[in-house]
């Protein structure tokens, strides 16, 4: 293979992968939202597209100690940046909505069932539990079916936060919302350094390959 030849086919893969790494990470941010900050069709079509011309520019090129271009670590890295976007994406989330509603209310909890379970042969299994939520906002009463953690005796009460504009209640999950928060920031470190390095390596590729 020319050099002139490997030049184009190892920078079509290197710009194939960054597009189709970079779309994805847009739809697993816009993905989870309540509303999407971009349309997710686009953004999964391009980023499918970027990846299979990235796979298929990369066949046949090989670097000095035969590894094939497109490397685990590549693969690894962006699946560590889609986690971290679909990470980040909960964690703005989860801020908005703490700032959203930052009144603290005590809500009565009525009507509680069981809406669904699952038990595997050797899992410990899940269930899924719902109350009907009664509060003041305003003076005037509201009440909504929401998730609990557990089935409550009517009377119940649950501490909830408020909005003082709207009056809609959320809960606050505190360590969900670290965990997120850690998550985003891991992923973002791992793939900055680890992005900058293969960037590093690539570029060199590509000057030893047009010279």
């Amino acid at each position: 293979m020319s050099g002139g030849s490997t030049v184009f086919w190892r920078g079509l893969t290197v710009a194939a992968a960054l597009v189709g790494a970079a779309a994805g990470a847009l739809f697993f941010w816009s993905w989870g939202s309540a509303m999407p900050v971009l349309p997710v069709l686009p953004l999964w079509i391009t980023g499918a597209a970027g990846l299979a011309v990235a796979v298929a520019a990369s066949l046949g090129i090989r670097d000095g100690d035969g590894t094939p271009m497109a490397t685990i670590g590549t693969a690894l890295l962006t699946l560590t940046l889609w986690i971290g976007a679909a990470t980040a994406d909960l964690s703005v989330t989860g801020i908005r909505d703490w700032a959203r509603t930052p009144q603290a209310i005590t809500a009565t909890l009525t009507e509680c069932r069981l809406d669904g379970a699952f038990h595997g042969p050797d899992t410990l299994g899940s269930e899924h539990h719902s109350c009907v939520y009664h509060w003041t906002f305003r003076g005037e009463p509201r009440s909504e079916r929401r998730g609990a953690a557990d089935s409550r005796p009517d009377g119940q009460p649950q501490e909830m936060w408020m909005s003082p504009n709207t009056g809609e209640i959320a809960d606050h999950p505190l360590l969900a919302l670290v965990g997120y928060t850690a998550a985003t920031l891991g992923a973002g470190a791992i793939v900055l350094v680890g992005g900058w390095s293969r960037l590093r390596t690539e570029a060199r590729r590509l000057r030893r390959a047009g010279s």
